[in-house]
């Protein structure tokens, strides 16, 4: 079974060390695993995801192909992905719903990591769900059922679209809980392995909470033991990978307000 995962990750600018991450869990395992920096021709920046699933569907030979965005981590680096695909060998799909965040919204699937097996009748799925109108399906939607509709154009709202109006989730789609590869959990209490993946959420940085986790449990910059070397960093020197995972400048629109701000106030204290 081992020869038969591909796990894929993609970015149209990748910014974060995942990738690294990513390859140590996959050798470990015997997976393949590629990131894929192919320039697609996208209308919105979710479709950079379906189109690298659909080109690794027609060139690869894998039964499943597990999709995890650059910005979600391995952390269980034992725990195989046949656990999950054993258990529901039946499935087409198997995706998690996502955790309530803090302001105690949720998602019906959470589209940055999940199974699809690798056939062209599921790569025409998801091209036809992309091929939606993001109009058609936020009218459609029904938040009370399906919960926070996330953003105009998102593939995520685009595929429950697509399988509910085709009566497919239940049959071979697959929704478990967010612990099961899709784990929030603030981000992890107890101890970095604690839960199987880290996807790092969009409501605070990214690189805040990568150095949150890090010092937190003393984890290098691609969120693996730190006592444990396991990236060599001379052999990857250069590698895009490598770069430590800094803060992005704010645009400057941010950083003339925050300036108007602050005189604002500084004339507030004055005038006191």
């Amino acid at each position: 079974m081992q020869n038969d995962i591909l796990i894929l990750s993609s970015h149209s600018r990748p910014k974060l060390s995942a990738p690294l991450n990513h390859k140590i869990y996959a050798e470990r395992h015997g997976y393949s695993y590629v990131f894929d920096c192919t320039p697609y021709p996208v209308v919105s920046p979710f479709d950079q995801k379906i189109l690298s699933i659909v080109a690794a569907m027609k060139g690869r030979r894998e039964e499943w192909i597990f999709w995890i965005d650059d910005d979600a981590y391995f952390m269980k680096l034992d725990q195989p992905l046949t656990e999950v695909i054993d258990r529901h060998s039946d499935a087409n799909f198997i995706f998690c719903s996502s955790p309530i965040n803090k302001s105690g919204q949720r998602t019906y699937i959470n589209a940055g990591i999940f199974f699809v097996r690798n056939t062209a009748e599921n790569a025409a799925t998801l091209l036809r769900a992309i091929g939606h109108s993001g109009a058609m399906v936020a009218d459609w939607w029904d938040e009370d059922r399906f919960g926070l509709y996330t953003r105009a154009n998102s593939d995520q709202e685009k595929l429950v679209y697509e399988f509910e109006t085709t009566g497919r989730f239940g049959a071979d789609v697959i929704v478990l809980e967010h612990t099961a590869f899709n784990s929030r959990e603030y981000n992890f209490t107890a101890s970095s392995d604690q839960h199987f993946i880290c996807h790092l959420a969009a409501a605070e940085p990214k690189y805040v909470q990568m150095k949150k986790m890090q010092d937190r449990f003393g984890l290098d910059q691609f969120l693996l033991p730190k006592e444990k070397n396991l990236v060599d960093a001379k052999a990857y020197r250069l590698s895009l990978f490598m770069d430590d995972q800094k803060p992005v400048p704010k645009p400057m629109v941010d950083r003339v307000l925050g300036r108007v701000r602050r005189v604002l106030r500084s004339g507030k204290t004055k005038a006191a």
